[in-house]
């Protein structure tokens, strides 16, 4: 049963990305490559050869079989966030099916899958180019940790396609203002959180970028859209006043909010442990030490393990993974005079930086590190293949595929 069960779950994810696949021809390759990998790889890890780096798994699956022994209604007693939801979502599906790893495998391979069509849509959103949307489709269809964790039993996919579903409709109301984009933007921020707290830097982020919108339009006198921009502003605050009054996804940030830096300290040496650790001594006493460690900790949590750290075949692998992720920051830092003029892609990439300060402040281990930078990297390719193909022809130019695209018309009115 169990081995059906996934046979049928990665049947239902082919049938659903067919689907996206008729709507989106241009991307057909990319997206059906990117689901084959995904697939092939959970099949071989539930039958032939369990992946490593998977300790958390067996968590979720060994609680989850227990959470559904009394049916789907009796799950309801354990609903949470963070990494209890994700177990909850599993004793669902075990209570209202049967226990089968490669069932929910198939389910993390399907929105795996559909990131990549996010992230497609955030480059040509901001490019305005089908040809950067096809780019970033296969970057992000054939990096290579993002292949592993699409296919095995970990909540990565569930924080990582709200959170690119979320940064794609920011990015398109930078440009048109609809209001049910920035609606759609807060609800995918806010399921993202639930997955994961740290989320949460991408909603303060987008409420720091409300409220200055809105106060330069009304400092220039610009009243076309102020009408949008209120309503945006009031429904983000109201969100934002509620996730503080309550504490919802806040976790991550009440040490460094508090000033409590010896708790804070306990908790990066929590993560310091094990043969990938990485500053273990380096530990902020006081506001002004975690001010200047900081930059340290983001050097190494985006590009650890370094050519001397390597021990392992593991750690060969990882450095692989750093040097295409240090690729796209070259990527971006060539595109970095278009972003006065491109505020959406600023936004991407301000929400890309807030994500990573947050998680590097926390984290001790270049392992766990890997883990965390990859929920971002989706929004760092989109950002990163936009720039450059805007750096090789005019932000006005669009090119001849594109300029058939329904969506075009919308498009064109950037905002700058």
């Amino acid at each position: 049963m169990a081995s059906a069960l996934g046979v049928v779950s990665l049947a239902i994810g082919l049938i659903v990305v067919t689907v996206v696949v008729v709507r989106n021809p241009h991307l057909a390759s990319a997206l059906l490559t990117g689901f084959a990998l995904r697939a092939a790889l959970a099949v071989v890890d539930d039958t032939v050869y369990r992946l490593p780096g998977q300790d958390d798994s067996f968590r979720f699956d060994h609680f989850a079989y227990y959470w559904a022994r009394n049916g789907a209604l009796g799950t309801l007693e354990y609903v949470s966030t963070g990494a209890e939801l994700y177990t909850w979502v599993i004793s669902l599906f075990y209570a209202v099916f049967d226990r089968s790893r490669l069932m929910m495998q198939g389910v993390n391979v399907l929105f795996g899958t559909l990131v990549i069509l996010n992230v497609a849509r955030l480059a040509e959103t901001l490019a305005h180019s089908r040809r950067a949307a096809i780019r970033a489709s296969w970057l992000v269809a054939l990096f290579p940790s993002l292949i592993y964790f699409s296919a095995v039993l970990l909540r990565e996919v569930a924080v990582t396609y709200p959170l690119t579903l979320a940064i794609l409709l920011f990015a398109q109301w930078q440009q048109q203002r609809r209001i049910l984009q920035m609606l759609g933007a807060l609800i995918a921020v806010g399921i993202s959180m639930a997955f994961h707290s740290g989320m949460a830097a991408v909603l303060l982020i987008g409420g720091i970028w409300l409220v200055g919108r809105w106060l330069r339009q009304i400092a220039t006198g610009e009243t076309k859209r102020l009408g949008r921009s209120t309503l945006a502003l009031v429904g983000g605050i109201g969100i934002i006043g509620v996730v503080f009054s309550t504490g919802f996804g806040l976790d991550k940030f009440q040490q460094v909010a508090s000033g409590d830096m010896v708790e804070l300290a306990r908790t990066q040496e929590n993560y310091a442990t094990g043969r990938a650790v990485y500053l273990a001594d380096l530990h902020p006493e006081t506001p002004v030490d975690l001010a200047w460690q900081t930059p340290i900790r983001l050097i190494y949590f985006l590009f650890a393990p370094f050519p001397w750290m390597l021990r392992s075949t593991a750690d060969a692998i990882g450095l692989i993974d750093s040097l295409l992720f240090l690729a796209l920051f070259w990527q971006v830092w060539m595109g970095r005079s278009l972003l006065a003029s491109r505020r959406d892609a600023l936004l991407v990439l301000a929400a890309f930086g807030a994500l990573a300060v947050t998680f590097a402040i926390g984290v001790s281990n270049y392992g766990t590190a890997h883990r965390h930078r990859n929920k971002m990297l989706p929004i760092l390719v989109g950002a990163a293949v936009a720039l450059h193909e805007m750096r090789r022809r005019p932000v006005g130019r669009r090119d001849t595929q594109s300029r058939h695209r329904r969506s075009d018309a919308g498009l064109a009115r950037q905002d700058v």
